[in-house]
Formats: C-alpha cells, structure tokens, sequence
C-alpha cells in the first residue's frame, strides 16, 4: 500500500513540473526579441506600395529624335533588296504589210499581206529590224530592200489603239512596254512601202538596217 501511494505522488509531482515548464515556456514578451516578419508573396500590396515601388525603380532617359532623321520604316524600306526585273517572254507581232501597189490605192481599197512574227522581249532593236525585213522579203519579194523605204507603225488593242511610229530604239522600247500589257503579249504592226520617188535604192540587193 505504501509504494502504491508514493507512485501516485511521484506522478502527480512529474505532472506538475510539466504545468510549470509549459508556462515558463509560454512564449517570449510582447515585443521582446521579435523580428520583422517575412514578407508573403501570395499577398497583393495595395495601391500606395504599388505605386512607391514603382516610383522608386529609375526610368531609362529619351532620347530626342532630330529632324531630318529618317523613321525606322523607312529605314528598312530603304535596304530592301531590289525588285527584280520583268521575266522575259515572248511577244506575238502581228503584221501588215502594205505593198507600193496596194499603197498608191485609195486608203479604204488597200489591202495588206498579213503575216506575224515572234520575238522574245529582251531583244534588241536591231535585231528586230532585220527579222522584220526579212517577213517583208518573204511577203513582197522586192529586189532591194532597206529599211528606210518603209514606214512602221504600231498600236496595242485596248491599251495603245492610236498608230505609233516605229523607227528608233525609243519607239521599239515604248512598243514593247505596251506589249506585255495584255493576258498575251502582243501588238500590231503596220508596214507601208514608201513609193518609188521617196524610195531609196542601192545597186546591190542587200538588207540595210
């Protein structure tokens, strides 16, 4: 009976040392020894802390743009590469060719040998002079023939109707601008021969150009 009951004391002294360390150890002084508590992430600060934080980043200076200075569109409009050039193709040249007989009729009575002739559109004017006095030699079968006894002309349907002259390097380049108009390239080319009085003649039967 007497262990039983010092057992019992001994646990009732362990349980109140128990008490008094829980309450030595409450916890620390209000405000004794207490540090600043971390800041939270999740927490969105109001608008004055969000407009201090901000304000106190520095911002980057500007720099004034000067007149004159070309704007950052045009500077790379400006080392765009260079269009490329027309692709060459091939243009239809219809002809007719008008010979001194049919030329000394009344203009509603002529009637033109009608042939066509195809060149590339790159091609040179002189080169194009002699490919048309050559269809004018198959046509006419004339002696002499010289390039200066003719008179050329051309229209473009819908885009040039008007006759233009065809005699020099310009008017072969207007021509050929008008001809790649249409879906197809094309123009007309009217050949009239001169009459004999206007017509100059050699006593060797050559192409002249």
């Amino acid at each position: 009976m007497q262990m039983e009951t010092s057992t019992s004391i001994f646990n009732n002294d362990f349980s109140d040392n128990d008490c008094h360390q829980d309450q030595l150890y409450s916890g620390p002084a209000e405000g004794a020894g207490r540090t600043a508590a971390a800041p939270n992430p999740d927490v969105i600060p109001d608008d004055a802390s969000a407009h201090l934080s901000v304000a106190s980043e520095p911002t980057p200076p500007t720099i004034p743009k000067k007149r004159g200075w070309p704007s950052k569109k045009a500077q790379v409009e400006a080392v765009k590469e260079p269009e490329p050039l027309l692709k060459t193709v091939s243009v239809m040249f219809y002809l007719a060719i008008f010979s001194e007989v049919e030329m000394k009729k009344p203009e509603k009575q002529c009637k033109p040998s009608n042939t066509f002739l195809q060149m590339k559109s790159d091609c040179k004017w002189d080169t194009t002079k002699v490919q048309l006095l050559e269809k004018i030699s198959q046509v006419l079968h004339p002696k002499l023939i010289n390039f200066n006894n003719y008179i050329f002309s051309w229209s473009v349907p819908c885009y040039q109707s008007s006759q233009m002259q065809l005699h020099t390097d310009d008017d072969y380049r207007f021509l050929i601008t008008h001809a790649l108009k249409p879906k197809e390239a094309a123009a007309n080319i009217r050949i009239e021969m001169k009459l004999t009085e206007a017509c100059v003649f050699d006593s060797v039967p050559h192409i002249y150009t």
